[in-house]
């Protein structure tokens, strides 16, 4: 039993004793009320020291709590530190297999390396003769590469004059579906059916005759350029046209009706150009719509760069 307790309890008796009696005398009074204050001052005290008790008591368990999880987490860690461990020689054992196979190479290596000092000064000389050619072949390769790049670089940015020059005589017709760019080493220039053709038809309108006169006088200046003339359509078969079957007659039909305005009224060599048709089958767009649909129907003129004197520089065959 707690010490404190005691007093209070034998205070309780007194006073309990004390009230039995129906007549207490002054002295009496006073010294069971003294003791009854003293009691309950033992009392408050009893409850502010299990107060403080308990509060020790929680935080002892916070305590416990904390080491526990601490416990864990070393444990943890421990088993960490096996795995790793395990690891490690795992690899050091695989280290030591690859350092053995090295070690073995590096004999047979040295072992070849001295049978070579042992070879005759001859056969060591026709060596260094062959490496040397190999050498010279090597710098004559590069030489020809170095000259085929810049070759290379000087075409791109002639055709890049080239396709400044087709969008600067065709920049009224920017607004009609044209376009002109650099693909491949190549001048892609697309020009729209709605400014060349009519729907369904093979006949050249008077706009698209324009700007073909237009591309004409740029063709007429670059005559090292091959020139092929592509016609291109939408999924739409072709329906009531007379004498044409299918995609494939009305796009070649249009591209042949090009050709034969560049060459006949324009006076563009013939030797150079080629005509041809794709059909439905190269489009640029999905075909979802009436304007996807519309930007499929076009004729392209690809112009490509003869390419003689860089394969010139490319080294014969073997």
């Amino acid at each position: 039993m707690n010490n404190m307790m005691k007093p209070l309890l034998f205070a309780i008796a007194l006073l309990s004793i004390g009230m039995s009696s129906c007549v207490v005398s002054k002295k009496k009074y006073d010294q069971l009320e003294a003791q009854r204050k003293h009691t309950l001052g033992l009392l408050d005290e009893c409850r502010y020291e299990n107060d403080r008790l308990k509060k020790d008591l929680a935080a002892l368990n916070l305590s416990a709590d904390s080491l526990r999880d601490a416990l864990g987490a070393q444990s943890m860690d421990n088993t960490n530190q096996a795995e790793e461990i395990k690891r490690l020689k795992s690899q050091v054992s695989k280290l030591r297999e690859q350092n053995t196979k090295l070690s073995d190479d590096f004999a047979r290596m040295e072992q070849t390396h001295q049978q070579l000092k042992n070879q005759s000064t001859k056969e060591i000389r026709e060596l260094i003769n062959k490496l040397e050619l190999m050498e010279a072949d090597l710098a004559i390769r590069e030489s020809r590469l170095r000259e085929i790049e810049s070759q290379m670089r000087e075409q791109d940015s002639i055709m890049q004059a080239i396709r400044k020059s087709i969008e600067d005589a065709l920049f009224g017709f920017k607004d009609a579906g044209l376009s002109v760019e650099v693909r491949n080493g190549k001048v892609y220039v697309s020009l729209s059916n709605k400014l060349m053709f009519s729907s369904g038809s093979t006949q050249l309108d008077n706009r698209g005759k324009s700007a073909l006169k237009e591309l004409a006088r740029v063709l007429n200046q670059q005559t090292d350029l091959s020139i092929l003339v592509e016609g291109h359509t939408d999924n739409v078969p072709v329906t009531n046209l007379g004498a044409l079957k299918d995609n494939w007659d009305l796009s070649v039909l249009r591209s042949t009706e090009v050709v034969r305005y560049l060459t006949e009224k324009e006076k563009v060599d013939p030797k150079r150009i080629t005509a041809s048709g794709k059909g439905e089958f190269m489009p640029i767009s999905s075909n979802s719509s009436a304007d996807e649909k519309a930007k499929n129907r076009r004729t392209e003129i690809i112009l490509t760069p003869k390419l003689s004197e860089l394969y010139q520089l490319l080294p014969p065959k073997k």
